[in-house]
């Protein structure tokens, strides 16, 4: 029973080590190597032409439009 013991208090420490060197050290550079490939989807820009669109529609629906 000392074993099991000592194995699952092992398991904890270095565990608990290891997923801490994994956030201090790896994260940032595996997300900045995913940044670099480009498979970080940019955010979409906003449609900036969208309300003078919507006002040639509406023209266009009142017959004002040629």
């Amino acid at each position: 029973m000392k074993w099991l013991f000592a194995l699952l208090l092992a398991l904890v420490v270095f565990g608990g080590a290891a997923l801490f060197s994994y956030y201090l050290f790896f994260k940032q550079e595996i997300a900045v190597r995913h940044e670099q490939r480009g498979d970080v989807t940019p955010a979409p820009t906003p449609d900036i032409s969208l309300p003078e669109f919507q006002a040639a529609a509406k023209l266009r629906q009142e017959s004002k439009l040629i």
